[in-house]
């Protein structure tokens, strides 16, 4: 059983598998967020135009039924 033991706790098959999807993801979302925090009021303003543009700008007011 010690042996078992040893074995198990010399075993590294995966060990970095764990830490290459978290550098990976990080690779990959913290440019994304560098630009969507550097480019937010640019974004807001395209967002905020195409919302206007499909539910319309001016019909704020009205209810639908």
């Amino acid at each position: 059983m010690l042996s078992r033991l040893k074995a198990f706790h010399q075993n590294e098959n995966g060990a970095e598998a764990g830490l290459e999807r978290i550098l990976l993801v990080a690779f990959i979302a913290l440019p994304l967020l560098a630009i969507f925090i550097i480019f937010r009021d640019k974004i807001a303003e395209w967002v905020k135009g195409y919302y206007d543009e499909v539910f319309g700008a001016g019909e704020a007011g009205k209810q639908s039924p």
